[in-house]
């Protein structure tokens, strides 16, 4: 699998892992976010529900036909 680090200043000290592997076609892709320091946590909670919006309009979940995974 094709993997990307990046050390965030911004919105909090932390780190972003993303990375692609090929499953059953398609590409998924896994993005996961650490935040550090003393305002980690209220920044995300205020900023989580952004990111799982911007997601969720850019890459929405699609469901075969049948309904089955």
């Amino acid at each position: 699998p094709e993997e990307l680090l990046l050390r965030l200043d911004s919105p909090a000290p932390g780190i972003a892992h993303l990375f692609a592997m090929p499953m059953g076609g398609q590409v998924l892709l896994s993005i996961r976010f650490f935040l550090y320091g003393p305002t980690a946590a209220f920044v995300v909670e205020t900023v989580e529900p952004q990111w799982q919006a911007w997601i969720a309009q850019h890459f929405p979940m699609t469901m075969p036909p049948d309904g089955n995974c």
